[in-house]
């Protein structure tokens, strides 16, 4: 059987994810089992107002592999990867959202060219795309803008299924601010890590909402898009320099 020798931290931020979470920590766990993954998972409360902590503190005690973060009020997806971040302890970093939107045993598809070494950052691209028109067109739109402004091969720079050394993190960190989780792919990529986007299936979300469906994240995602590009600039001319 194929095996995954590195350790792996899922990371998953969670807002209101009362009905799937126990089910996604469980697919967790039966991937990890089966492909005998050294491995842990790491669940942040973004400030839910439902069971969604009490379920992880449960999942917590429970569970060894499990490791739960709840924070003060809802401050984002990008702070909550962060502190995720920060409580891993995995070489291996792997995002996931809480929806079971993702097919956590393409897990392995993720970290094995981590693994080999061949790529610093895998990121899954939804090839059949679970989501209505009012989600795929501004992702198609943004997903164009993103390629143009930092010059990268990006099909779905903002599937929330992704893997990456912990090593990319670090780097990346410095340049975080809020919402900037969506720049994860580019900001690497522009850093000079080595990229691979891979097909992943997507499913239909069955329970609560999605949080980012407002129109005007879409045209603050823009906005962000061309802060980011200029504070990599300055990174890269700061290089230069010395």
């Amino acid at each position: 059987m194929w095996q995954i020798l590195a350790d792996v931290s899922l990371i998953v931020p969670a807002h209101n994810e009362e009905k799937s979470l126990a089910s996604l920590i469980r697919e967790a766990q039966c991937c990890y089992d089966r492909f005998r993954i050294n491995g842990e998972i790491v669940i942040i409360d973004d400030g839910s107002t439902d069971q969604t902590p009490i379920i992880a503190a449960q999942l917590c005690q429970e569970e060894p592999r499990v490791k739960f973060v709840k924070l003060e009020g809802k401050r984002g997806k990008t702070d909550a990867l962060m502190s995720g971040f920060h409580l891993a302890s995995g070489t291996v970093l792997v995002i996931s959202d809480a929806d079971l939107q993702y097919d956590l045993a393409e897990l392995p598809l993720l970290c094995a060219p981590i693994v080999s070494g061949e790529y610093d950052l895998v990121n899954g691209y939804r090839i059949k795309r679970q989501d209505n028109l009012l989600r795929r067109v501004p992702s198609f739109v943004y997903n164009s803008f993103n390629r143009y402004v930092f010059h990268v091969s990006i099909r779905d720079a903002n599937s929330g299924f992704k893997a990456m050394k912990s090593e990319v993190f670090q780097s990346i960190e410095p340049f975080l601010r809020k919402d900037f989780h969506r720049y994860l792919v580019s900001m690497a990529a522009w850093m000079g890590y080595r990229i691979l986007e891979i097909p992943i299936s997507h499913r239909s979300r069955n329970s609560g909402r999605s949080k980012y469906s407002s129109p005007s994240r879409f045209v603050t995602g823009l906005f962000d898009m061309f802060r980011v590009r200029w504070l990599l600039r300055g990174l890269r001319n700061s290089v230069r320099k010395s």
